[in-house]
């Protein structure tokens, strides 16, 4: 939608008092104006937010998805982690349960 202003100004001056010498000023003495404005809706943001969160969300299920499939988060050990894991049991039988019975051993 477009609104179209027209608006017109003149400038006068007491002649008596003031003397307009320059002739290059004289045709300052009135000005015309045309205005043209264009009037904006507001866009509604609402569904851009929820649709972008809604994506988002999607998108991370899908990349979590993908790393589970591929075995990201499988745990893996090195070699010498497992041989310190593997204790022999103890003479009384027992194998110790705690990382404080290990390290005392």
């Amino acid at each position: 939608m477009e609104l179209m202003i027209f608006s017109k100004a003149k400038v006068r001056f007491d002649e008596d008092k003031y003397v307009d010498v320059s002739e290059e000023t004289a045709h300052y003495n009135e000005a015309t104006l045309l205005t043209e404005v264009d009037i904006l809706q507001q866009v509604n943001q609402l569904p851009m937010i929820i649709g972008g969160s809604i994506g988002g969300l999607v998108l991370l299920l899908i990349v979590i998805f993908v790393f589970f499939k591929f075995g990201f988060f499988k745990r893996s050990h090195s070699s010498g982690e497992r041989d310190s894991l593997q204790v022999a049991p103890s003479e009384g039988g027992e194998v110790p349960s705690t990382a404080e019975e290990i390290t005392q051993e």
